[in-house]
């Protein structure tokens, strides 16, 4: 291999992983957690803030920037009865371990116990994982049912 071939390879390979060892530990990628932001009050959002959700996966993987195609990324969040589409995360097209998705509480979004999100919440759109890693966009355990420090009350 030519030297000139030796760094491209080197390069390439750098811009996929932290170390040689990350390579080898990761052949499936899975989710870590889901985080969410607090109520600039209390525990309860109301009508005009902000909701983010933050999913950290195991390893880099790019969502492919279909914001504002037909079908985009998002995720699908329980506010009371109603499930409210998240929208596409933050960092789109790029390759990273932590993907934010986002909600303006709207009038008459209600949820007293709290929202929740779904094992199955992450949908639309298309996720890769580099070197023809698989992943699963499953939150798996990480789902959160009802979460008392995250209520809605769109009436405010």
């Amino acid at each position: 291999m030519t030297r000139a071939l030796r760094f491209a390879a080197v390069f390439l390979a750098a811009a996929w992983v932290s170390s040689p060892s990350e390579v080898a530990a990761q052949g499936h990628i899975t989710v870590n957690s889901v985080t969410l932001n607090s109520p600039a009050e209390g525990d309860t959002f109301k009508r005009g803030e902000t909701i983010t959700a933050t999913v950290n996966f195991s390893w880099r993987i790019n969502n492919q920037n279909t914001c504002g195609t037909a079908n985009p990324l998002r995720m699908e969040v329980q506010i009371g009865a109603n499930t409210r589409n998240f929208n596409c995360p933050t960092g789109s097209a790029t390759f990273d371990r932590n993907h934010t998705f986002s909600y303006v509480v709207q009038a008459g979004d209600m949820d007293a116990d709290g929202i929740s999100i779904a094992s199955g919440a992450l949908t639309g759109g298309t996720w890769h994982a580099p070197g023809g890693r698989t992943y699963d966009a499953s939150l798996g355990s990480h789902a959160i049912t009802n979460s008392a420090n995250h209520k809605v009350d769109g009436s405010q």
